[in-house]
């Protein structure tokens, strides 16, 4: 028994030893993973950043198609009423319509070209639709 006295401190110390290095290495080993974990979270925080910004252009592009759609729509039913208003219509004077087309493009007001040609509002109007600036 003696013996086992004599190196019983020694195993104490020695098992207390072992604990220390194992409880350090877990301490890195947690202080590894919560490194990890916040990195992750760094990256999923710009992931859902990201995931927005693209959630929003998509919006802002839908809006903007939408908005274009409806340019062209108006366009052509202006294209369609000058075309009707031409076949409805037949009398007018080319040379006045040639002129109403010219002042469009200069950026006069429909009053002032129908003063000038001499055409009816209707034409005038149906001449800035399809002619106007776009």
């Amino acid at each position: 028994m003696d013996i086992l006295a004599a190196i019983l401190p020694a195993l104490v110390v020695a098992g207390f030893a072992v604990v220390v290095v194992l409880q350090s290495r877990t301490a890195k080993r947690i202080e590894l993973l919560s490194e990890g974990v916040s990195k992750l979270r760094g990256e999923t925080a710009a992931i859902l950043d990201r995931l927005t910004t693209i959630e929003t252009d998509i919006s802002r592009s839908r809006i903007s198609q939408e908005a274009a759609i409806q340019e062209n729509l108006r366009q052509v039913r202006a294209d369609v009423k000058a075309v009707e208003l031409q076949l409805s219509d037949g009398r007018e004077n080319p040379a006045a319509i040639e002129t109403a087309i010219g002042l469009v493009r200069e950026g006069l007001d429909s009053d002032e070209i129908v003063r000038r040609t001499g055409l009816s509002a209707e034409v005038v109007e149906s001449i800035v639709l399809f002619h106007g600036l776009r």
